[in-house]
């Protein structure tokens, strides 16, 4: 794979009613997740960690984007991005399903290069603990 992979990006946006979330690609809203609970489930956040008082966005940016003594991993973080969006969004589905296999490949490879000693998001999931 020689093209350059885009990487989608999460906002949280609220109303005077409500929160909701918003997942972009190249700049383009593609979903408005109504439901953040489920979102933050496919990225792994549960009970326990509410239970810890550990803030969903928290959880998401601790595990996936903060880089320190642990090497995290974008790429593990695009992965629950796409599988949410393939089971939340028939649109997305639709229009991108033929680039996700090569998206999924791509995100896969670099993950592969993790392990439990270096990624938080394949450490919790051994461990089941936040790190």
């Amino acid at each position: 794979m020689t093209h350059k992979v885009p990487h989608f990006k999460f906002h949280i946006k609220s109303t005077s009613t409500k929160f909701y979330g918003r997942i972009e690609l190249k700049g383009e809203v593609i979903y408005i997740i109504e439901d953040l609970g489920e979102f933050y489930k496919v990225c792994g956040y549960n009970l326990e960690m509410a239970k810890e008082a550990i803030l969903p966005d928290q959880y998401i940016w601790n595990t996936f984007f903060r880089f320190n003594k642990i090497r995290n991993c974008s790429s593990c973080y695009q992965l629950h991005v796409i599988e949410f969006l393939l089971r939340h969004s028939d649109t997305f589905t639709k229009k991108f399903r033929n680039m996700c296999e090569d998206w999924i490949e791509i995100h896969a490879k670099a993950r592969s290069a993790c392990d439990v000693t270096t990624c938080a998001d394949r450490k919790y999931a051994v461990t089941n603990k936040f790190v």
